[in-house]
């Protein structure tokens, strides 16, 4: 009985608790079941939420960042003109990693850009779709939908593009260049938790990044340029639709993962959608296993409280164990994000960090980060408070708001300055709230900006070193800025005065009669609608001057904003320099004109410029005109020296740039070329208006020629024997004895050879008087073939003729007359019908000392000559 009731006991024991455990394992079922699904549902969520959110941050950063270049790009362009385009555009590729080129399209079809195209690809840049895109906005930064690139092999974008009216004096579109690819790889390197897979969608529907490689812009095979959209996939309509109704969090059925959360977010800056597909198996699968695991301790519970506990341990130490595995996936989730991020808990500590971390301030491991957390900061902050006071009420703020954005400065362990942004967001760990940190280095970015503003500076200075008067007005005529030039155009201590009352420097009326204040509006409003007006203006001085000026205005757009900007030429010494330059002009007219001789002036270039009236009758032109267009036709094509005349002037005007002056004899002609005209010519180089010029001056020296050769004439005449050509007594005597004092003075010899003809009375007598005038020319011949060139032979009288050798010393002038004696009897008379045989007899005699005169050396020539008969003619004695 005791058994029955022990054992009923038991079983009801046994049955109550089985009922207990059972209803427990129910209770604990629903509590577990929809508390593990809660948690995991929000940790996926909040995770993958927080994860796809920066990256869209990250591709609007890009795209607002290449909004400003593209506005810069434009500007620069636009003021600079087409000359920078290729220097300009290859620093900003260069600059951004992101960005693959920069490029300027024309409106006649042309393009330029930082990559050399091949040159199959004969596109025009007005059929290009960013060109398209951007004409259209009419100023309007636009994002182009993705294209495909024959050139990259893939995919593009021009991410930015800009209409602008003027660059180089044509309509022209600024664009800069992202491929496809180079977002795609940026999406491909975040993983999203608990599995699932990223698209972008463009703003028509179009699929920039799938999973599935044929969907993507410029590999799949359907729409134009490879590209597919969101649409002709499956669940593609619902997909879209849920997109475009800017749903949060979307439950559906993908066509790859099955039952699936769909996450949207809008990319503001150019109008894409980064969606997100997360399967449902990846929160309930994780509650399920917790929830099983717990019914199978229950039922343990059931066989024995022993393994309970066994269990439970077990059940722990599993748990740990699946802990520190989803802990290690989130940190390798963490390591991988390319900015850095760190946990802190309310007492500010750094919890966990990752390896960007580490990297950022070149430490050696994470643990150095979260050791140095503190040292990372200065002291101070840029705007003077401390550094753990003001991190303190941020941190405090985010635990309180739930998220925090900021800028902070950092600094490495060596000082060196790091300035971030800093986004705090607040997020349940472990039952605990605690901050999660993520730091973006602004380095570069600043450094962007900083060249940003070193352009801006250098535009200033550029402004202001202008000799122009630069003013920048609105479409209102508002001056909004002015260069320093209006200060000493208008002699007035401060630009502002010209900027707050511009018409105030203008007379009430132009000198066409318009009023001042009415024709500058009309001339800014033609600027805003055609681009551009050029006008001369007067404006004058506080104390009434008038100052006569060019003005060109140019139509710009600077940040999005149409403004005109004015360039102010003052023309007061241009026209101060024409009326000198009319005067100079006349006077140096007059100058050339009143010259007796030819006068050319000639520019750098060898150009003629000017002629006077003389030049022009020389050369028997009818006007200067004719003369300057037929100048190097009036020189023969050689010189008399056998030099190309055109070679020898060149040569000859650049001696004149190099030395100042020239003076040579050129051989002239007239335009038939049958009159040949021998000029002296005097080139002088001067320098007139800061430009050097030559001027020549031409003598004709056809008259004065014909006047030497008559003097010449008349000289051979009176000094030279009329039958042989020698010099006859007369000359003889004057140039001997000039000869001997010479040689005197300088105590060198002298010597004389006295020559006859033997048996002359012989020969006259047998062949007649004129076969012995021949016979006499013949000799002169030969003794003047037998001496050296600037010897003189002389005929003394009669047959008798003497040679005069300065310089030469007796014995020398015994062999020149024993040289002269033999050629004699080795030639042969032959005169007429008849052959002569002709000697002659020579004598020798020279200066014995400084003391001797002409006569005595003539005498004792005379005196050798009449031994040298005595011994048998034929033969040369000296005395």
């Amino acid at each position: 009985m005791q058994y029955k009731t022990r054992n009923g006991f038991m079983r009801k024991l046994v049955m109550s608790i089985t009922a207990l455990s059972i209803i427990g394992l129910v209770i604990v079922y629903i509590i577990f079941n929809t508390m593990f699904r809660t948690i995991m549902f929000e940790y996926v969520i909040d995770a993958t939420h927080s994860n796809v959110r920066l990256i869209s941050q990250e591709i609007d950063n890009w795209f607002d960042l290449s909004n400003h270049i593209v506005e810069n790009l434009s500007s620069l362009w636009a003021y600079l003109g087409v000359g920078y385009i290729e220097i300009i555009a290859d620093n900003f590729v260069s600059e951004f990693e992101f960005i693959t080129d920069a490029i300027v399209g024309f409106s006649d079809g042309s393009f330029q850009n930082s990559n050399e195209w091949p040159s199959e690809y004969d596109w025009l840049a007005t059929a290009r779709p960013w060109y398209i895109a951007a004409e259209a906005a009419q100023g309007e930064l636009i994002a182009t939908v993705p294209y495909f690139s024959a050139i990259e092999s893939q995919g593009v974008i021009t991410t930015v593009a800009k209409w602008v009216p003027d660059i180089g004096g044509m309509e022209a579109v600024v664009g800069v260049v992202i491929t496809v690819d180079a977002i795609i790889s940026m999406v491909n390197e975040y993983r999203l938790v608990g599995g699932g897979y990223l698209m972008l969608i463009g703003p028509g529907g179009e699929i920039i990044s799938h999973p599935n490689v044929e969907y993507i812009v410029g590999v799949g095979a359907e729409g134009e340029g490879g590209i597919t959209y969101l649409e002709s996939i499956p669940n593609g309509e619902f997909l879209m639709g849920t997109i475009r109704g800017g749903y949060g969090i979307t439950e559906f059925d993908d066509y790859m993962l099955g039952p699936s959360y769909l996450m949207t977010f809008y990319l503001e800056a150019i109008g894409w959608t980064l969606a997100t597909v997360l399967p449902v198996a990846a929160v309930g699968e994780t509650g399920t296993y917790y929830l099983l695991v717990i019914m199978l301790t229950m039922g343990a519970v059931l066989v024995a409280l022993l393994l309970l506990v066994m269990l439970f341990m077990t059940l722990l130490t599993r748990n740990m164990e699946e802990r520190q595995v989803a802990e290690e996936r989130l940190r390798i989730v963490i390591d991988n994000m390319p900015l850095v991020s760190n946990f802190r808990d309310k007492e500010f500590n750094v919890l966990e960090c990752n390896e960007a971390a580490a990297k950022l301030f070149d430490l050696s491991s994470k643990e150095e980060y979260k050791q140095r957390f503190f040292e990372l900061s200065p002291e101070f902050q840029p705007d003077n408070r401390k550094s753990d006071e003001k991190a303190k009420e941020l941190i405090v703020e985010a635990f309180e708001t739930g998220h925090a954005n900021f800028e902070w400065m950092h600094q490495k362990l060596s000082g060196e300055p790091i300035p971030t942004e800093v986004t705090l967001i607040r997020v349940e760990w472990r039952g605990t709230d605690n901050l999660v940190a993520f730091v973006r280095d602004l380095r570069d970015f600043y450094k962007y900006k900083e060249t940003e503003r070193i352009a801006r500076q250098r535009l200033e200075v550029m402004l202001d070193s202008s000799p122009l008067l630069v003013t920048i007005f609105d479409e209102n005529s508002e001056v909004l800025e002015a260069n320093r030039e209006a200060e000493r155009l208008f002699e007035i201590p401060d630009k502002k005065l010209y900027i707050d009352d511009y018409f105030a420097f203008s007379p009430e009326f132009q000198p066409n009669g318009t009023p001042s204040r009415k024709m500058g509006i009309d001339v800014i409003e033609l600027a805003c609608e055609q681009g551009r007006s050029q006008f001369e203006w007067t404006y004058q001085t506080s104390n009434g001057e008038l100052i006569p000026c060019e003005e060109t205005i140019m139509k710009v757009e600077i940040e999005g904003e149409d403004l005109l900007i004015a360039y102010t030429r003052d023309l007061r010494d241009f026209y101060r320099y024409k009326e000198t330059e009319g005067i100079a002009k006349q006077r140096l007219q007059a100058m050339l004109n009143s010259s007796p001789l030819a006068c050319t002036i000639f520019d750098e270039r060898i150009n003629v410029v000017e002629v006077n009236d003389v030049a022009v009758e020389l050369f028997e032109m009818k006007d200067a005109n004719e003369y300057i267009e037929n100048f190097f036709a009036l020189s023969p094509k050689y010189q008399p020296d056998g030099r190309r005349s055109r070679e020898k002037m060149y040569e000859k005007m650049h001696l004149c740039f190099n030395r100042g002056r020239a003076h040579f004899e050129w051989m002239h002609q007239t335009m038939d070329g049958e009159t040949q005209i021998p000029c002296e010519v005097a080139l002088v180089c001067l320098t007139l208006d800061a430009k050097n010029l030559i001027i020549a001056y031409l003598r004709d020296l056809r008259e004065i020629n014909t006047a030497i050769d008559m003097v010449k004439q008349l000289e051979k005449a009176a000094y030279t024997d009329p039958l042989t050509g020698a010099r006859n007594r007369r000359y003889f005597l004057e140039e001997a004895e000039r000869e001997l004092q010479s040689c005197v003075e300088d105590s060198k010899s002298f010597s004389a050879i006295m020559v006859d003809v033997d048996h002359f009375k012989k020969i006259n007598d047998t062949y007649g008087h004129p076969v012995g005038d021949e016979v006499l020319k013949i000799l002169v011949a030969r003794m003047n073939h037998s001496v050296k060139a600037d010897t003189m032979v002389a005929r003394y009288g009669g047959e008798e003729f003497v040679i005069t050798l300065p310089e030469v010393d007796e014995d020398s002038a015994l062999r020149t007359a024993e040289r002269i004696r033999q050629s004699v009897e080795a030639s042969k008379f032959a005169i007429e019908e008849h052959e002569i045989k002709v000697t002659i007899s020579l004598g020798i005699a020279s200066k014995s000392d400084n003391n001797s005169t002409l006569s005595d050396i003539i005498s004792n020539a005379d005196k050798a000559l009449y031994l040298a008969k005595r011994s048998g003619r034929n033969c040369a004695v000296k005395y």
